[in-house]
């Protein structure tokens, strides 16, 4: 079978098929242990060889018990030397776990196992991921032994031949493993089948250790809003799928939208891996696909809608002909910028919302005309302007679809107040 059991390992395409493949492939290699704690044991691995074998350090219970380190020598015959390899530059930390019928299994920690690993004693920062040392896994395991002495485990192990597995996540029992090929596969198939939103298209995809991931557009719906909206750029819905085998996502659908090249984040739905009860995949896979219907397709022309009406109000002066009619449109639009930045991220800090406003605000042009949509479209394409930290990106794609809504509330108040001042002006 394909070497894929590499912590780096990531495939992409733009291809359905291409993903379906990507995904089996996973899927085949990926197996759900479950455990208990107190047969499980590790091995810090020194980084040397030493006569052809390479140098460890038992981490068992009875050996972290001694006053000093037990070295001894793990033969290459038990492990695979690729995987050793690269253990030496990532966690130098391995597993023995004990099966039922007495057996043991060498396990390798991966990069992607070490955090869920840590969680699970309730250890984090930055130096439990950077210090690959004896004593930061000594520590690990000796704390692992004292809190989780009888604890149900839920192992999540990749494997591509004899004495290759590693693990990639450490859950509590009830976490319930489903294949991923098992969800991704039949939910794009029926999305296909049922062509709720028409033709769907792939654009990209990805697949690596902690997710897969899919995105799809819909051609057809793109269609039919342009014709009844008869919007200034392309609307063009989309479908974000994701899950991962290892704990790091739900299985997740996000409706996109597509405006002027910029990508807008919307709603989202989601089903959690963590349950107590068996798993029925048929119902999990119902249960997605109908929330994706309902509380996603069905409300895809919502953006649409909005920017159609935003198009008709005008913040603009009917003409821009002086320095003076310049002047008060970039005032105005600036204005409403502002106000509109202010109340779609008030979540911010007033430097972050500052950030956003200057760059923005950059863009106007004093003798262009705009509307309410225009200043809406700058804002959602926000994600895509805007530079911030990675953090913070989460939050902004978040709120910027909010600017629709936003931007007509402000701009009802500042055409309101026009019309008032004007009123005031003429009596």
């Amino acid at each position: 079978m394909e070497r894929i059991n590499r912590d780096t390992h990531e495939v992409s395409g733009t291809d359905l098929e291409g993903f379906k493949e990507a995904v089996k492939k996973m899927s085949a290699i990926t197996h759900c242990r479950r455990i208990n704690a107190k047969d499980l044991a590790f091995i810090h691995y020194t980084g040397k060889e030493h006569n052809g074998q390479y140098v460890i350090s038992d981490l068992s219970r009875t050996a972290l018990k001694r006053p000093s380190q037990t070295i001894s020598g793990l033969s290459p015959s038990y492990t695979d030397e690729e995987a050793m390899r690269e253990n030496k530059t990532t966690t130098r930390l391995l597993a023995i776990a004990e099966a039922k019928d007495g057996s043991e299994d060498l396990l390798h920690i991966s990069s992607y196992g070490l955090p869920s690993l840590l969680q699970s004693i309730y250890l984090s920062g930055a130096a439990a991921f950077d210090n690959n040392s004896y004593y930061r896994n000594a520590f690990l395991a000796s704390v692992f032994y004292q809190k989780k002495a009888a604890a149900g485990l839920s192992l999540i192990t990749r494997k591509t031949c004899d004495n290759d597995e590693k693990i990639y996540y450490v859950g509590l029992s009830r976490y319930r493993y489903v294949p991923q090929a098992d969800l991704l596969i039949p939910v794009l198939d029926r999305i296909a089948k049922d062509a709720v939103l028409g033709q769907m298209d792939v654009v990209s995809w990805s697949v690596d250790h902690a997710l897969s991931q899919i995105y799809l557009e819909f051609p057809d719906a793109a269609k039919e809003i342009a014709e009844s909206y008869k919007l200034p750029h392309e609307a063009m819905p989309g479908l974000m799928l994701q899950t991962s085998d290892i704990g790091r996502s739900s299985f997740i659908a996000q409706a996109t939208m597509r405006i002027n090249n910029h990508l807008v984040r919307l709603e989202t739905v989601s089903v959690s891996h963590n349950n107590k009860k068996g798993v029925d995949v048929d119902e999990y896979i119902n249960e997605f696909v109908d929330k994706v219907d309902t509380e996603l397709f069905a409300n895809i022309k919502k953006i649409p809608e909005q920017l159609c009406e935003l198009m008709t109000m005008s913040i603009s002066p009917a003409v821009i002909a002086t320095d003076d009619d310049r002047e008060n449109n970039y005032i105005a639009v600036t204005d409403i910028l502002k106000e509109s930045i202010n109340k779609t991220f008030k979540k911010f800090s007033g430097s972050k919302k500052k950030v956003i406003f200057e760059s923005l605000s950059e863009e106007i042009i004093s003798c262009m005309s705009y509307t309410a949509y225009d200043i809406a479209e700058m804002i959602m394409a926000v994600p895509d302007r805007v530079h911030v930290d990675a953090v913070t990106a989460v939050t902004v794609n978040r709120e910027a679809a909010k600017a629709p809504e936003v931007v007509k509330s402000v701009t009802k108040k500042y055409i309101k107040e026009a019309e008032k001042d004007f009123m005031d002006l003429s009596a």
